[in-house]
Formats: structure tokens, sequence, C-alpha cells
């Protein structure tokens, strides 16, 4: 939206091994919502940070219970300036999910690439 705040999507996914007879495991968080970065994304280094909202699918599923729930990802990171098109990212994130009927509190940590357009 401009050079301080902006709309951000979110798509984390993870395979797992057979359960239950053959079924594998499979995990989806989708979220969605406000990144603030702490500067022009010009400079070298820009750190921002970020509070998404959203849904977590998860396979295979429970007797009486959804597969889907709420999910809750807060953290933040830099991007370090690569050339004008690439950034290089690093970013930790909280992330607490509500499945099955209780909850659950994990971070993630990731590494990866900015394609700016």
């Amino acid at each position: 939206m401009n050079n301080w705040v902006g709309l951000e999507g979110n798509v984390v996914s993870a395979f797992g091994s057979d359960v239950f007879g053959g079924e594998m495991s499979k995990y989806v968080l989708y979220t969605v919502g406000a990144r603030i970065n702490a500067g022009p994304s010009r400079r070298r280094i820009t750190p921002w940070g970020h509070a998404l909202v959203g849904g977590a699918h998860l396979n295979p599923q429970v007797a009486g219970e959804s597969k889907n729930g709420f999910a809750l990802q807060l953290g933040g990171g830099a991007d370090w300036s690569y050339n004008p098109r690439v950034s290089i990212r690093a970013e930790a994130d909280y992330v607490r999910t509500q499945l099955y009927s209780s909850s659950q509190n994990n971070f993630q940590v990731g590494i990866g690439a900015v394609i700016h357009f």
C-alpha cells in the first residue's frame, strides 16, 4: 500500500508419514493480514513485522472433529536487498492454531527469496 504498511498473505504446507492404515498426514496453514516495515524498502536491510489471521487444514480427519481450524501468526524478520529485484528474507513467527477442540502453540523459522515486481 506504501513503503511502511502492506497487505500480506502466507501459505505454509507440510507433509508427514503414513498414519491410520496408509493415509498420509498433510498440513496447510493459510493466513492474511498487515505487514509493517521499519523504514523504506530501498534500504539495504529492512526489518519488518506482521500480524496474520486465517486457518489451518489438517489430514487425517479425526471422528467427530473438523479438518479445519483457526490460525494466528505473529512475527517478524528482515529483508536484505541483494539487488533491486531480489531480496533475501529471514523470519521467525509464533503460530497458534485451534484444531480438534484444542489449541497448539508453535514457532516457525524460515529463510527465502523475495522477488520484487
